[in-house]
């Protein structure tokens, strides 16, 4: 929804305590910029939760189609220039807090009573108009 509105590229990324994490990655970009753009991100942040799996999908705009996904499945190894790229890296939101965030910020469609004015706008009564 974002990406759609802005053009911009955005993230959300679920860490799981002991076990695999995963990126979606929201961006119309050619996936030729998008995919590197991905991998890079999800070799930082899987090394940044000490994962031994990231998964990584980048997803359209428009809707809930996945362009492509990407898989990390190493055991992960300390290594002293990762450690510097990740040494700000924020932590990622715990999944329950990230779903209830998420879920909060959903619009709530009012529901037109049969009564309420047609939305469709042809003053008539929502019952006399578009309910059947």
């Amino acid at each position: 929804m974002h990406t759609r509105a802005d053009g911009k590229t955005h993230d959300v990324t679920f860490a799981c305590k002991d076990g695999p994490g995963i990126t979606f990655h929201c961006s119309d970009e050619p996936a030729l910029t998008a995919g590197p753009r991905l991998d890079s991100y999800c070799r930082r942040r899987k090394y940044k939760e000490r994962a031994d799996k990231w998964f990584g999908l980048c997803m359209a705009s428009r809707g809930p189609e996945v362009r492509f996904g990407i898989s990390l499945t190493y055991p992960w190894v300390e290594d002293a220039q990762l450690t510097g790229e990740t040494r700000d890296m924020p932590a990622p939101m715990p999944i329950e807090e990230a779903m209830s965030a998420v879920l909060s910020r959903r619009r709530r469609v009012q529901k037109v009573g049969r009564n309420d004015p047609c939305p469709c706008g042809s003053g008539l009564k929502f019952k006399k108009c578009c309910s059947s």
